[in-house]
């Protein structure tokens, strides 16, 4: 059977609506398979197909291609989308087409990487490592599963860092930074309305990119790759990331919320909306595993790192084993033989505290003098590039917010820009609240004439 949707059309003096449909017609007009064995032994005669009447499986026949589409396209296309299943067992998939040589469209799970280096030049290379890394879970990923905490059952699911033994953690994040392959397994409890509460769980194979900039992390939910759960690489972060979802609770929840297209997971599916505790939460918590994953390894890694300035300072302090070198002996009066640069030490003349809902500016020191103007600027602190450049009027005006000053007064107070003249340095101080409190602030005050850098 087959459908087919194209445009309005006429053939000779007939019009054709946009729905085509090849099968047979039921007396409920609902479109069945055929089942006629001349007309299928005609249909398999007509179109080539190579699979006896016996032989399971699904072959697909599109009459009306691209002609931009090539067989390769077609190749790359399975390998890309279907890596996981068929280096599990599960699919073996044949295509054939102008220019593909017997056998080279035959893709199966001990062929599929020699078939990545006939494509190579097609896809992104980091798909190279995590079909490797597909290939080590399968192989050998089970024996080195990390089984991780499970989070609360009646609460909404969260990252955490003590959901990885504690015991265990110092270990990972240091095979985590050189690069070794991680398994993790991750339970959660499964609540759909009018059933039980199950316990169930999903699997996270994770490696660090050391030469390159990594690939986006591949979600596979019953052997089906969901492409869209996250497009990008991660952000911060060079890593490959596997994340494969076969246990039936899970699968079956993640199955409902998506779209007809398997693309992405969605809870506003109608499937899925108001069927399942903490449902919207559980998908999240599934889709930034590999992102929350590497966030926590990194920490341990970076906090048990002692020897990260060691090329500026190379005498580490005497404890945890790290023994460094003597100190070079010197008469009293005498120059170091390595004379040290001197250090500026003059201080701020301002004071930039962070309040609750803003901040407050004061002199900050009776050793420094406090000049007569400031000048100050504000802007909702950003991930990248310059806040003050970003600002934009819809953030917040300073005028409309509450401002308390004293020892100065204001010359302009619009935007996100505060200048003060300044005749008491004593009582000298300016608070501004009424910021938005999920957002950073990022503040900058200078003194002297007033600049736009």
């Amino acid at each position: 059977m087959g459908h087919t949707i194209l445009f309005y059309h006429r053939v000779g003096d007939a019009c054709y609506a946009p729905d085509g449909y090849f099968g047979h017609r039921s007396d409920s007009e609902l479109t069945l398979p055929v089942e006629d064995p001349r007309l299928i032994e005609r249909f398999i005669a007509d179109f080539g197909l190579h699979r006896d009447g016996l032989e399971p499986g699904l072959s697909v026949v599109v009459p009306y291609y691209d002609l931009e589409m090539a067989t390769t396209d077609v190749l790359n296309a399975v390998i890309v989308e279907y890596f996981y299943p068929i280096l599990a067992g599960r699919l073996s998939v044949r295509v054939r087409g102008p220019g593909m040589l017997s056998g080279r469209g035959d893709i199966t799970a001990d062929k599929l990487i020699g078939r990545l280096d006939d494509l190579r030049g097609l896809y992104d290379q980091g798909l190279d490592e995590v079909v490797s890394l597909a290939v080590w879970a399968r192989d050998a990923g089970q024996h080195a599963v990390v089984e991780l905490a499970t989070p609360n059952a009646t609460m909404p699911p969260e990252w955490s860092p003590n959901l990885v033994p504690e015991e265990l953690a110092p270990t990972l994040a240091d095979q985590f930074k050189k690069g070794e392959r991680l398994a993790f397994r991750i339970s959660l409890v499964v609540h759909a309305n009018g059933q039980r509460r199950a316990t169930t769980h999903f699997d996270v194979y994770l490696q660090s990119d050391l030469s390159d900039r990594g690939y986006p992390p591949v979600f596979v939910r019953n052997g089906i790759r969901i492409p869209k759960v996250r497009e990008r690489r991660i952000r911060g972060h060079r890593l490959f990331a596997l994340v494969v979802v076969d246990d039936r609770p899970l699968a079956s929840l993640l199955g409902d919320a998506e779209t007809p297209a398997h693309t992405h997971w969605s809870a506003e599916t109608r499937n899925f909306k108001g069927r399942y505790e903490h449902g919207k939460a559980i998908i999240e918590f599934v889709s930034e595993a590999p992102r929350q994953l590497a966030e926590i390894l990194s920490r341990k890694y970076e906090q048990q790192d002692r020897l990260i300035l060691a090329d500026l300072f190379p005498r580490p302090p005497l404890e945890d084993g790290i023994v460094g070198g003597p100190k070079p002996q010197q008469d009293e009066g005498e120059e170091p033989e390595y004379p040290v640069p001197p250090v500026d030490t003059r201080l701020d003349p301002f004071c930039v505290q962070r309040i609750e809902g803003g901040f407050r500016i004061s002199c900050s020191s009776d050793d420094r003098e406090c000049p007569s103007r400031v000048h100050v600027e504000v802007a909702y602190d950003r991930s990248r590039g310059n806040p003050l450049k970003r600002y934009h009027p819809n953030d917040f005006d300073i005028a409309n917010l509450n401002t308390s000053l004293a020892g100065a007064k204001a010359t302009i107070r619009k935007d996100n820009r505060i200048d003060l003249t300044i005749h008491d340095r004593d009582e000298f101080f300016v608070q501004v609240t009424g910021f938005d409190p999920r957002r950073d602030l990022f503040v900058r005050a200078w003194s002297g004439a007033a600049s736009n850098d």
